[in-house]
């Protein structure tokens, strides 16, 4: 993770670390919690129509964005991958030609 963002809220129940921001939520009965939409609108994810990768790496979960489109044309139909970055069959064909 080599980018972070800095969110500021002036909200109770904000906790600021390291240059962090983190927001305490409960957890439901089904094992569900909310995503605020602080963090959401910050991501450009839409409720109902976006979704989230979650990793678990140690000690922590980890909510992120997907990155699995295609850095040129968007399509999630991903087949190659180089440094975090994921390229369609199409758009690495045509980068193969030349065009």
């Amino acid at each position: 993770m080599s980018s972070k963002r800095r969110i500021s809220f002036k909200k109770k129940g904000v906790v600021k670390f390291m240059g962090y921001t983190g927001i305490v939520r409960d957890i439901d009965s089904l094992g569900r919690i909310v995503v605020p939409s602080e963090f959401r609108r910050a991501l450009g994810i839409t409720p109902g129509g976006g979704s989230l990768e979650i990793i678990m790496e140690e000690d922590r979960i980890i909510l992120r964005k997907p990155k699995a489109d295609c850095i040129f044309c968007g399509s999630t139909d991903v087949k190659l991958s180089h440094k975090n970055r994921s390229i369609c069959a199409e758009c690495a064909a045509e980068i193969a030609k030349g065009e």
